[in-house]
């Protein structure tokens, strides 16, 4: 199994290693695994999360037939997808096309900083910004 450093995806640049734990319990981060078909329509259409594909590829396909294939390193989200495709993400369907690693995260633990106002947290939602921007 690929062993996951976070610090090495795009999501994380800039933060310090030493403030990663605080970080990913701020934002209640939690990796889960799938299966090569298992659907992940009810995951990823729950506007209460955000999304970072750590490994593998998710089919989303749009109400229309349109596919898009989300790939390691993509963050996404219902919120995101629904600001990008209006109605079409609250209807598409995503299904595992490999061995998915996810890491699950609190889209309000994202969006709004905490009562720390930390670095870290600030470089966190810069970070998602421009993930989201280069779709």
């Amino acid at each position: 199994m690929k062993k996951f450093t976070l610090l090495d995806y795009v999501l994380f640049n800039g933060i310090p290693k030493e403030d990663m734990e605080m970080l990913l319990a701020c934002i209640g981060a939690k990796i889960k695994f799938y299966k090569e078909k298992d659907d992940l329509t009810e995951l990823l259409q729950n506007g209460q999360y955000c999304f970072l594909l750590l490994s593998g590829k998710i089919r989303m396909t749009m109400p229309n037939g349109n596919v898009r294939l989300l790939k390691e390193n993509s963050f996404f989200g219902s919120v995101v997808f629904s600001e990008i495709v209006p109605e079409a993400a609250k209807s598409a369907t995503y299904q595992a096309e490999t061995l998915v690693t996810i890491l699950v995260m609190d889209h309000e633990g994202i969006a709004n900083p905490c009562w720390f106002s930390c670095f870290f947290h600030h470089r966190l939602r810069e970070n998602a910004e421009r993930l989201y921007w280069q779709g």
